[in-house]
């Protein structure tokens, strides 16, 4: 879907897209059939959201919106139908766009019915309040997936303009409420959503480019860190870019990790120096067990050739374990990698920084400001230890850390299963 036809250059869409446009159905379709290809009977999916297009209001209305959500998930529940899918709300996922009220309303009460197959009963109440939900596990017996609403704690959500809300819908409340539970009968959970919390690692800023409102991003950080515990995994989109952030409890220790998953769209943000992304789709490896993340492994369509050739020719970008040389997906394991990233000529980062734009930009785009503001952004999830991370890095190190704690199956080995996440965004 191209809707800058004002400069000859978005003119020459494509088969399968431009990186100055959202998503073409054929894009969507291309990406839905390849993950059906790949693995045809996943344990489940995560959809973490934003389906219209970066446009203006104008050429949409609420019914628009909920028509493409509904065309998204008639296109998975025709591929998959027997497959439990886990979706959330995207901050593009409303009209007018980014506005998510703090109390119940249409959006909620519409979506809830649209999903109402996937997020069943035990979420649906929730759901109609506030966007989010909590729902068993499909294969572990002692883990549950939450999908939360997080475009409420976005800084552009403008239902909260002018409003004093410390709590939006209640739902920070119920997140702890639910994380204690969790911790008292020792079960686990997944953490979805579509906005993340922390700073964009690609736009590189002093204080950092800020997704949530700083009263939302601290509250965040205190509960997930207080359960971290309780918490297999963060599961997130929104960047469009591929990355990582690392929760540290208050003596510094690694205790999560939050990941972020590129998108379908190949879109190019209006933000300025950020760049475009080849469509991407994450596969995660799980342990059915007790539900810890094993692996994962990206694919991605190289967009520019599969133009060329008229054929979406996706194809393996990385595999998390092998290209990091990681011996497990522990935080402390993956933060001693993360670590390396303050250093020069890193061949980490290097790889880092070429999949964080799905294979588009070399890390020989990336200069010293560019690297430290990327590790800062991945080590320091609270935006005052950002700031101090950026201005110190070279000094600092990890002690500054302390001040503020910031599915598609086929059976591997027995215990061993791939899932597929995916971020779908056009």
């Amino acid at each position: 879907m191209c809707w800058r036809t004002s400069n000859d250059s978005y003119k020459n869409v494509g088969q399968y897209g431009n990186y100055n446009c959202d998503s073409p159905w054929t894009l969507v379709e291309s990406t839905v059939n390849f993950m059906k290809s790949h693995e045809g009977k996943p344990d489940f999916i995560v959809w973490t959201g934003d389906d219209s297009a970066h446009v203006l209001d104008g050429n949409f209305s609420l019914d628009k919106v909920l028509q493409i959500m509904g065309n998204i998930t008639n296109i998975i529940n025709e591929t998959f139908p027997t497959t439990p899918v886990f979706p959330v709300f995207g901050n593009h996922d409303a009209y007018p766009k980014h506005f998510f009220p703090p109390t119940k309303c249409h959006l909620y009460e519409s979506v809830a019915k649209l999903w109402k197959d996937w997020i069943k009963e035990e979420g649906t109440v929730t759901f109609r309040k506030g966007g989010y939900y909590k729902i068993a596990h499909p294969t572990v017996a002692n883990a549950v997936i939450i999908g939360l609403n997080t475009p409420l704690y976005y800084q552009k959500n403008n239902a909260l303009l002018n409003l004093v809300e410390s709590d939006p819908t209640g739902q920070f409340a119920w997140l702890e409420t639910t994380l204690k539970e969790l911790s008292v009968s020792g079960n686990k959970a997944y953490i979805i959503g579509h906005v993340p919390p922390g700073v964009f690692g690609r736009k590189v800023k002093p204080t950092g480019y800020q997704w949530f409102r700083p009263d939302f991003n601290r509250r965040y950080i205190e509960i997930v860190v207080k359960y971290s515990d309780v918490i297999i995994g963060h599961l997130f989109g929104h960047d469009h870019t591929d990355s990582l952030k690392i929760y540290y409890n208050k003596a510094g220790n690694p205790v999560n990790v939050h990941f972020v998953a590129p998108a379908v769209t190949p879109w190019n943000t209006t933000l300025s120096g950020i760049g475009p992304n080849n469509p991407g789709v994450r596969f995660f490896f799980y342990n059915t067990t007790v539900g810890n993340l094993v692996n994962y492994e990206q694919y991605y369509l190289n967009l520019t050739e599969s133009n060329k050739q008229q054929k979406d020719n996706w194809q393996l970008e990385y595999n998390f374990r092998e290209t990091y040389d990681l011996q497990d997906m522990s935080p402390q394991t993956i933060d001693n990698v993360i670590q390396t990233f303050n250093t020069e000529n890193n061949t980490y980062f290097d790889k880092y920084y070429l999949y964080n734009s799905v294979s588009v930009t070399p890390a020989t785009q990336c200069n010293s400001v560019c690297r430290k503001n990327h590790y800062c952004s991945i080590t320091r999830v609270d935006y005052t230890m950002f700031a101090i991370c950026n201005d110190a890095h070279s000094t600092s190190g990890k002690a500054a850390i302390t001040a503020a704690v910031n599915f598609y199956v086929g059976t591997i080995g027995g215990l061993f299963l791939v899932v597929c996440y995916w971020c779908l965004q056009h």
